[in-house]
């Protein structure tokens, strides 16, 4: 389920989000990218500027707040958003300030009003589409463009769209995906034979749809590359797979988030980690001919 925090940093618009008993976070942990101190962090804490205000006088639940951020004092952003669906609960009991907590304090209220469902409608400035250098220069020009519009289609609430557009740059890269674990395995000595494998499944001369490669890489890829016991291809592949008919664009928007992050992990952390065992292979061999 989606925290407080995670709605106000990372929610779609227009997509009701179920957190029960919403309230606005005092603090919150994202980049700011407004001074270059700032930009040299991963993330800097936020404050509440202020919030919630109710944007009407004819619509309460309809409310903005703003944020700032604490490092630099420069940065701000705002977010509107809508209480979609209120609860009404007993309040825990209370009692008055002085006695012995046998008797419940009768100027508190009995029951309690929850928020269990928000949508955000508008932010400012938007949720970004920038895509880390490392990542952009791996995926190429025309992917980085496809990518960027895979997230442009999911801040703005656009499920189905979103998850097309980033299945087609999963499938446009499935046999370099294919080929930076397959490459992983070997540079860890994984068994040759596991290898081939992977590779023919990336490499093969007849058309093959790009999840049914990853599903065979899937099949054969080693235990020690799993993040935990997560197998990257095999999840790529369950999501990749998996029929959007009849989902909502909150399911499609979930469903493109976890393509993503796990395609940016192959793409981005294997990737890098291939590279740097190979610099690292290459300057030991340097050493030794020397």
């Amino acid at each position: 389920m989606t925290t407080s925090e995670e709605f106000i940093t990372r929610s779609a618009l227009y997509v009701p989000e179920s957190i029960d008993g919403f309230q606005l976070p005092e603090r919150l942990s994202f980049r700011c990218d407004r001074t270059e101190s700032c930009k040299n962090e991963a993330t800097t804490t936020w404050s509440l500027a202020s919030g919630p205000e109710a944007l009407t006088k004819r619509d309460f639940a309809m409310k903005m707040c703003s944020y700032f951020c604490s490092r630099c004092s420069q940065n701000c952003f705002t977010v509107l958003y809508r209480d979609m669906k209120k609860e009404r609960r007993e309040a825990p009991i209370r009692y008055m300030p002085g006695s012995t907590g046998s008797v419940p304090g009768s100027p508190y209220p009995a029951t309690v009003e929850v928020v269990t469902v928000v949508m955000k409608i508008g932010q400012y400035p938007a949720l970004s589409i920038a895509l880390p250098p490392t990542l952009e220069d791996n995926l190429g020009k025309e992917a980085a463009l496809l990518y960027r519009r895979g997230l442009m289609c999911r801040h703005s609430g656009f499920g189905l769209a979103a998850v097309a557009y980033i299945r087609r740059v999963v499938e446009d890269k499935t046999n370099e995906l294919i080929e930076v674990a397959a490459s992983l395995a070997e540079a860890r000595g994984g068994d040759a034979a596991v290898v081939a494998k992977m590779r023919a499944a990336a490499n093969s001369k007849e058309y093959t749809p790009y999840t049914d490669k990853l599903k065979i890489a899937a099949d054969v890829y080693p235990d020690k590359l799993k993040a935990g016991t997560i197998n990257p291809l095999e999840r790529l592949y369950s999501l990749g797979s998996a029929a959007l008919h009849g989902l909502s664009e909150e399911r499609c928007i979930e469903i493109a988030d976890q393509i993503t992050g796990v395609f940016e992990f192959v793409f981005s952390n294997l990737r890098a980690e291939v590279k740097a065992q190979r610099t690292f292979e290459a300057s030991v061999k340097q050493l030794g001919s020397s």
